[in-house]
């Protein structure tokens, strides 16, 4: 190998050694900016909302003011919205996090549930960001699930006993003596995405299900099958209800 040959190969390596050393510069400066950027949004979070009334200052408000504020905000009064906390709290292992404690996180879904909120406005109402509304909001939700199951049911699975309704009025005995309750529907508005829009269209105009829901004589709710598009029959619902063995329609007994 002459003079030349050595300094042409010398060149090469020593131009592939500046290349391999800015790919580790960038990516040091790559790795350096992930880090910085996780730690501004995961360990020294910036509240994103900064009034004085937060969330739990507004709802402590609404549950000590005179008249209806509660009842208007989240659907009932407070004595019964803390019966629900307590409830959801003891059976249904609902609990406070670090930042927000459990009644306000029952107040978020409620508002949510109750009024067909948006998420931009609960945020600002609550004074927390849209992920830990829409977090907040299905963990209470997914409480309310469990717990429905053991409340929407009959008392008395086997209805075996005629209700005192039926015995004692002239009018239903014994005509009615196999009747167990009374069934119903409605239509709750919805908001739905602009490719699902079109099932949910009711006769009027409005986006909505259609929700059936059975009743016993003490006013009692023991079934509700919620999900179904608005532009569904009543009798269409009613009979996927019988149909649909696990969905625990209650029927009277043979």
């Amino acid at each position: 190998m002459d003079y030349d040959d050595y300094v042409n190969n010398s060149d090469d390596e020593h131009d592939n050694v500046d290349d391999n050393d800015d790919e580790i510069n960038e990516l040091v400066v790559a790795g350096c900016q992930a880090a910085v950027q996780y730690y501004i949004n995961y360990i020294e979070k910036q509240p994103c909302r900064n009034s004085e009334e937060t969330g739990y200052r507004w709802l402590i408000h609404c549950m000590t003011s005179k008249g209806k504020t509660c009842y208007q905000n989240f659907r009932m009064k407070p004595y019964v919205f803390f019966q629900l906390c307590n409830v959801l709290q003891h059976t249904y292992g609902l609990r406070h996090t670090r930042r927000i404690r459990l009644e306000e996180s029952v107040a978020i879904c409620l508002r949510i549930l109750g009024h067909g909120t948006c998420n931009r406005l609960v945020q600002d109402r609550f004074q927390h960001s849209g992920e830990t509304i829409h977090r907040h909001f299905h963990k209470v939700l997914k409480c309310l699930n469990q717990m429905s199951m053991d409340v929407l049911k009959p008392s008395d699975p086997t209805f075996s006993v005629v209700p005192s309704h039926i015995q004692n009025n002239q009018l239903y005995w014994p005509h009615f003596k196999d009747c167990i309750g009374a069934i119903d529907g409605t239509h709750i508005q919805v908001v739905i995405g602009k490719d699902k829009k079109v099932p949910y269209l009711g006769r009027k105009g409005v986006l909505t299900q259609n929700v059936m829901a059975a009743c016993d004589f003490d006013l009692l709710f023991t079934f509700v099958m919620a999900g179904w598009e608005g532009a569904a029959h009543d009798t269409r619902i009613f009979l996927d209800a019988i149909r649909t063995n696990s969905v625990n329609f209650p029927k009277p007994p043979p």
